[in-house]
């Protein structure tokens, strides 16, 4: 069994290690603790640069005295020539300061390592020491979760160890991808952060702040620590700064590394489905944040959940193989009904499509209308709509969202069997469930759910870790979670 690594903390708090796998179901905790002891060592050592710089060596000039250069009181000269800045124009100064920062930006936060590989020596992110160790940790959890759910498959060391397992090209493709996305997200992060450091140095410039304010604010603006009125705020008034961000994806991607090992894993020995183990909100009960609650138990197959978890940053969520012998739902096109692949291969066609597209189909799968509409909706007419009652409607979502309050609408007042919305990740289904509480009812209820979780939702955008795209589709997707007993539909989505 595999050890388990658990925060000193006070007597009464302390977790039993059942306490513990449930608190942390991936058991990744103290490597995602490495990580990101790692990036806040890179990112002191990149604020220790600039300090070391602006006031030490006052490379922009602006202390008034000529001295030798100085040290950071424990025998290290900053790597930048004393006054190497101080040029008659702010604007230079800026633009060589910015110049130098990038070179620190990349030794620290994006540092590139040689490393032996296949007796050649190769150049490799020093992130993906983390992302490759957690890689092999889920490929090994997979392999243990599958026997105790009486898979009969060979152990890790059967298959001739870890390495010949992670030989195999499809891990090496999927560790591939990881390594590449991991470190481009810390590429996003610094070049964000560079954005910020030059708009307060230009203005701390013109301002005539002296050094050590100077490279206080800048510091400030890595950290967020003391970072004062320096109006690095979005439209919603907060800032996320570059330590914190990094900091949020270190242990997302850790997450994301391990549940795709582990799904890979699950896909090469043909396991059926999956549940999914939610995390804890907190480590002293039992609540699950929302997102994750919905998710606990549920049985997907490896299609649909691979690319769910991590449901959110800092998500800790693992999915679990279905036990052999369970009945697990099974979407391949060998099972699927004819009538369903015909429905499927129009969605297809409009799924990606900049304007609404509209398909009609009876239980057989024969299309009984199209209708081109706009990029939010179609309009149809009496006759049309008189066609509904009993068949299944399909559409295109141009935004990537969901179903809206009106197409709920349509479901209840129609007498549709189905309503569907494809969008090019997921396809959402939506079937009656009982008496129809209302257009308005569900345009307010819809509304207000938003509004209380949008929040978030842009934190995710802020920090990175999720595209404006994305966050359209989960928002609008948790929204209809949460709303479906109160519209009285069957909701749910299929991942394409």
């Amino acid at each position: 069994m595999c050890s388990v690594a658990v925060h000193i903390t006070p007597k009464s708090k302390r977790l039993s290690l059942h306490q513990v796998n449930r608190y942390d179901p991936t058991r990744t905790l103290t490597l995602r603790n490495r990580f990101v002891s790692d990036l806040n060592k890179r990112f002191r050592e990149l604020r220790g640069e600039i300090r070391r710089a602006i006031v030490d060596q006052d490379v922009f000039g602006l202390s008034g005295t000529n001295g030798s250069p100085t040290t950071n009181g424990i025998g290290l000269t900053a790597n930048v020539q004393r006054r190497a800045f101080s040029f008659p124009r702010s604007q230079d100064k800026v633009s060589s300061f910015m110049e130098w920062l990038e070179g620190q930006v990349n030794t620290t936060i994006l540092e590139v390592r040689q490393r032996e590989q296949i007796g050649q020596a190769i150049d490799q992110a020093w992130t993906n020491v983390y992302i490759e160790d957690t890689y092999k940790r889920g490929v090994q959890r997979a392999r243990y979760e599958m026997k105790r759910a009486g898979y009969d498959i060979p152990s890790v060391a059967d298959s001739g160890g870890l390495q010949a397992v992670m030989d195999i090209p499809v891990h090496a493709d999927r560790l591939g991808l990881l390594y590449t996305r991991t470190y481009n997200e810390l590429r996003g992060v610094t070049d964000a952060m560079d954005q910020q450091i030059s708009r307060v140095l230009a203005q701390g410039i013109a301002d005539g702040d002296n050094p050590m304010l100077l490279a206080r604010k800048l510091n400030a603006t890595i950290s967020g620590k003391g970072i004062g009125d320096l109006g690095l705020t979005d439209t919603l008034g907060r800032y996320i700064p570059a330590e914190r961000r990094a900091r949020m994806i270190a242990r997302t991607e850790v997450i994301r590394a391990h549940h795709q090992a582990s799904i890979q894993e699950y896909r090469n020995w043909q396991v059926e489905g999956v549940r999914v183990q939610a995390e804890w909100r907190t480590a002293g009960d039992e609540r699950v944040c929302d997102e994750c609650d919905a998710l606990q138990g549920e049985v997907f197959t490896l299609q649909e959940i691979e690319g769910m978890i991590p449901v959110h940053p800092q998500c800790r969520c693992f999915a679990l193989p279905v036990p052999a012998g369970d009945v697990a739902e099974q979407r391949t096109t060998q099972d699927i009904p004819d009538e369903e692949l015909r429905i499927q291969e129009i969605e297809n066609q409009i799924a990606g499509k900049e304007v609404e597209h509209a398909y009609l189909f009876d239980d057989d799968g024969r299309p009984l209308m199209n209708v081109a509409g706009e990029y939010d909706n179609v309009q149809f007419t009496e006759e049309q709509w008189n066609q509904f009652k009993g068949n299944i409607l399909t559409h295109n979502h141009p935004d990537n969202r969901s179903f809206s309050p009106l197409d709920i609408d349509v479901l209840h007042n129609s007498g549709l069997k189905q309503i569907r919305v494809a969008t090019p990740e997921y396809t959402y289904y939506a079937e009656a469930l009982g008496r129809n509480p209302g257009y308005g009812n569900i345009n307010m209820r819809y509304r207000i759910t938003t509004t209380s979780l949008q929040d978030k939702y842009f934190d995710y955008i802020d920090a990175g870790t999720m595209s404006k795209a994305t966050v359209r589709a989960e928002l609008s997707h948790e929204v209809w979670l949460k709303l479906a007993e109160a519209a009285n539909i069957k909701y749910w989505r299929v991942r394409r």
